[in-house]
Protein backbone atom coordinates (compact mmCIF):
# COMPACT_ATOMS: atom_id res chain seq x y z
CA UNK A 1 0.00 0.00 0.00
CA UNK A 2 0.94 3.67 0.04
CA UNK A 3 3.79 4.38 2.43
CA UNK A 4 5.15 0.86 2.21
CA UNK A 5 8.66 -0.05 1.22
CA UNK A 6 10.11 -3.34 0.17
CA UNK A 7 12.63 -4.77 2.56
CA UNK A 8 14.75 -7.89 2.40
CA UNK A 9 14.29 -10.12 5.40
CA UNK A 10 17.54 -11.91 6.12
CA UNK A 11 17.15 -15.55 7.05
CA UNK A 12 20.12 -17.27 8.67
CA UNK A 13 21.31 -20.85 8.87
CA UNK A 14 24.37 -22.56 10.30
CA UNK A 15 26.28 -25.71 9.51
CA UNK A 16 29.69 -27.33 9.66
CA UNK A 17 32.13 -28.14 6.87
CA UNK A 18 35.71 -29.34 7.26
CA UNK A 19 35.50 -28.68 11.00
CA UNK A 20 34.65 -25.02 10.45
CA UNK A 21 31.32 -23.53 11.37
CA UNK A 22 29.90 -21.58 8.49
CA UNK A 23 27.13 -19.06 8.25
CA UNK A 24 24.95 -18.14 5.33
CA UNK A 25 21.81 -16.20 4.66
CA UNK A 26 19.34 -15.62 1.93
CA UNK A 27 16.99 -12.76 1.34
CA UNK A 28 13.22 -12.93 1.41
CA UNK A 29 11.44 -9.85 0.17
CA UNK A 30 8.46 -8.53 2.07
CA UNK A 31 6.59 -5.27 2.37
CA UNK A 32 6.81 -3.26 5.57
CA UNK A 33 5.73 0.20 6.62
CA UNK A 34 8.20 3.04 6.52
CA UNK A 35 7.13 3.77 10.08
CA UNK A 36 9.38 0.92 11.23
CA UNK A 37 12.41 3.02 10.30
CA UNK A 38 13.16 5.50 13.09
CA UNK A 39 15.84 7.54 11.33
CA UNK A 40 18.53 7.21 8.71
CA UNK A 41 22.06 8.32 7.89
CA UNK A 42 23.77 8.32 4.51
CA UNK A 43 24.04 4.51 4.28
CA UNK A 44 22.22 3.17 7.35
CA UNK A 45 18.63 2.95 8.51
CA UNK A 46 17.75 2.33 12.17
CA UNK A 47 14.84 0.37 13.58
CA UNK A 48 13.83 -1.45 16.75
CA UNK A 49 14.75 -5.09 17.30
CA UNK A 50 12.04 -7.64 16.57
CA UNK A 51 11.77 -11.40 17.00
CA UNK A 52 13.00 -12.03 13.45
CA UNK A 53 16.39 -10.60 14.48
CA UNK A 54 17.24 -13.46 16.84
CA UNK A 55 19.34 -15.30 14.27
CA UNK A 56 21.23 -12.17 13.36
CA UNK A 57 22.00 -11.20 16.97
CA UNK A 58 23.09 -14.77 17.76
CA UNK A 59 25.50 -14.71 14.81
CA UNK A 60 26.79 -11.23 15.65
CA UNK A 61 27.79 -12.24 19.18
CA UNK A 62 29.13 -15.60 18.02
CA UNK A 63 32.31 -13.98 16.69
CA UNK A 64 34.87 -13.71 19.53
CA UNK A 65 36.47 -10.67 17.89
CA UNK A 66 33.17 -8.79 17.83
CA UNK A 67 32.58 -9.17 21.57
CA UNK A 68 36.25 -9.12 22.60
CA UNK A 69 36.18 -5.70 24.26
CA UNK A 70 32.55 -5.72 25.42
CA UNK A 71 32.51 -8.03 28.41
CA UNK A 72 29.47 -9.75 26.90
CA UNK A 73 29.39 -13.53 26.51
CA UNK A 74 28.11 -15.10 23.29
CA UNK A 75 24.54 -16.34 23.26
CA UNK A 76 24.29 -20.04 24.04
CA UNK A 77 21.60 -20.45 21.41
CA UNK A 78 19.38 -18.52 19.05
CA UNK A 79 16.61 -19.06 21.60
CA UNK A 80 18.62 -17.05 24.14
CA UNK A 81 18.87 -14.20 21.64
CA UNK A 82 15.13 -14.42 21.07
CA UNK A 83 14.48 -14.25 24.82
CA UNK A 84 16.58 -11.08 25.00
CA UNK A 85 14.47 -9.48 22.28
CA UNK A 86 11.15 -10.56 23.79
CA UNK A 87 12.10 -9.29 27.25
CA UNK A 88 13.89 -6.14 26.11
CA UNK A 89 12.11 -3.32 27.97
CA UNK A 90 13.89 -0.17 26.81
CA UNK A 91 11.64 0.89 23.93
CA UNK A 92 8.51 0.88 26.08
CA UNK A 93 10.14 2.18 29.26
CA UNK A 94 12.38 4.90 27.83
CA UNK A 95 11.29 5.35 24.22
CA UNK A 96 14.73 4.42 22.89
CA UNK A 97 17.39 1.72 23.15
CA UNK A 98 19.70 -0.30 20.93
CA UNK A 99 18.55 -0.38 17.30
CA UNK A 100 19.24 -2.68 14.38
CA UNK A 101 21.41 -1.02 11.73
CA UNK A 102 20.48 -1.95 8.17
CA UNK A 103 21.94 -0.98 4.83
CA UNK A 104 19.52 1.47 3.27
CA UNK A 105 19.95 0.01 -0.20
CA UNK A 106 19.16 -3.61 0.67
CA UNK A 107 17.65 -3.72 4.17
CA UNK A 108 20.39 -6.14 5.19
CA UNK A 109 21.26 -5.95 8.92
CA UNK A 110 24.92 -5.24 9.56
CA UNK A 111 24.96 -4.53 13.30
CA UNK A 112 23.30 -2.54 16.02
CA UNK A 113 23.78 0.88 17.58
CA UNK A 114 21.88 3.06 19.97
CA UNK A 115 21.39 4.66 23.35
CA UNK A 116 21.03 2.76 26.60
CA UNK A 117 19.51 4.32 29.70
CA UNK A 118 21.73 3.52 32.68
CA UNK A 119 20.86 6.57 34.74
CA UNK A 120 19.74 4.54 37.76
CA UNK A 121 22.81 2.30 37.81
CA UNK A 122 25.64 4.49 36.50
CA UNK A 123 24.15 7.93 36.02
CA UNK A 124 24.68 7.83 32.27
CA UNK A 125 22.95 7.36 28.93
CA UNK A 126 25.36 5.13 27.05
CA UNK A 127 25.98 5.27 23.31
CA UNK A 128 27.05 1.93 21.85
CA UNK A 129 27.52 0.10 18.56
CA UNK A 130 28.46 -3.35 17.31
CA UNK A 131 28.91 -4.56 13.73
CA UNK A 132 29.59 -7.74 11.81
CA UNK A 133 33.32 -8.08 11.20
CA UNK A 134 33.00 -7.83 7.42
CA UNK A 135 31.72 -4.26 7.87
CA UNK A 136 34.63 -3.06 10.01
CA UNK A 137 36.97 -0.34 8.72
CA UNK A 138 34.36 1.01 6.33
CA UNK A 139 33.09 3.90 8.42
CA UNK A 140 29.84 2.29 9.54
CA UNK A 141 30.68 2.50 13.25
CA UNK A 142 31.39 6.22 13.03
CA UNK A 143 28.33 6.86 10.86
CA UNK A 144 26.04 4.96 13.23
CA UNK A 145 27.47 6.60 16.35
CA UNK A 146 27.19 10.06 14.83
CA UNK A 147 23.60 9.35 13.79
CA UNK A 148 22.64 8.12 17.26
CA UNK A 149 24.28 11.12 18.90
CA UNK A 150 22.34 13.49 16.66
CA UNK A 151 19.08 11.62 17.29
CA UNK A 152 19.69 11.64 21.05
CA UNK A 153 20.33 15.37 21.26
CA UNK A 154 18.11 16.77 18.50
CA UNK A 155 15.09 14.46 18.73
CA UNK A 156 15.15 12.96 22.23
CA UNK A 157 16.53 16.18 23.78
CA UNK A 158 18.99 14.38 26.05
CA UNK A 159 21.11 16.52 28.37
CA UNK A 160 24.25 14.36 28.20
CA UNK A 161 25.44 11.28 26.32
CA UNK A 162 28.31 9.06 27.42
CA UNK A 163 30.40 6.50 25.55
CA UNK A 164 32.66 3.84 27.03
CA UNK A 165 35.58 2.04 25.43
CA UNK A 166 37.87 -0.64 26.82
CA UNK A 167 41.46 0.57 27.17
CA UNK A 168 42.64 -1.70 24.33
CA UNK A 169 39.77 -0.90 21.97
CA UNK A 170 41.61 1.61 19.81
CA UNK A 171 38.96 1.86 17.09
CA UNK A 172 36.19 2.65 19.55
CA UNK A 173 38.26 5.40 21.16
CA UNK A 174 38.73 6.90 17.71
CA UNK A 175 35.00 6.83 16.96
CA UNK A 176 33.99 8.44 20.24
CA UNK A 177 36.55 11.21 19.78
CA UNK A 178 35.53 11.82 16.15
CA UNK A 179 31.86 12.32 17.06
CA UNK A 180 32.91 14.95 19.58
CA UNK A 181 32.88 13.20 22.95
CA UNK A 182 35.56 14.23 25.47
CA UNK A 183 37.49 11.71 27.56
CA UNK A 184 37.12 11.78 31.32
CA UNK A 185 40.30 11.48 33.37
CA UNK A 186 39.17 8.62 35.59
CA UNK A 187 39.34 5.09 34.17
CA UNK A 188 36.37 3.04 35.30
CA UNK A 189 34.99 -0.47 35.09
CA UNK A 190 32.71 -1.50 32.25
CA UNK A 191 31.37 -5.07 32.42
CA UNK A 192 34.49 -6.16 34.25
CA UNK A 193 36.84 -4.41 31.81
CA UNK A 194 38.83 -1.26 32.49
CA UNK A 195 37.45 1.46 30.26
CA UNK A 196 37.72 5.13 29.45
CA UNK A 197 34.49 7.10 29.65
CA UNK A 198 33.73 9.86 27.15
CA UNK A 199 30.89 12.34 27.35
CA UNK A 200 29.24 15.30 25.67
CA UNK A 201 26.51 17.61 26.94
CA UNK A 202 23.69 19.07 24.89
CA UNK A 203 25.17 22.57 25.22
CA UNK A 204 28.57 21.33 24.02
CA UNK A 205 26.90 19.53 21.10
CA UNK A 206 25.03 22.68 20.11
CA UNK A 207 28.28 24.65 20.07
CA UNK A 208 30.09 22.23 17.76
CA UNK A 209 27.14 21.84 15.37
CA UNK A 210 26.32 25.50 14.86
Amino acid sequence: GLGDVYKRQVVYSWGHKNNFKYFKYYHKTLSISKKNILFTTKRIQFREWNEQDSGFLFHLNDNPLVIKHTGDPPFKSEEDALNLIINYPDYKVYGYGRWICELKETGEPIGWAGLKNQLDDLGIIDIGYRFLQQYWNKGYGFEAAEGCLKYGFEVLKMEKITGRAAIENVHSHSILKRIGLKAEEEKRDCHGIKAIYYSLTLKEYQKITR
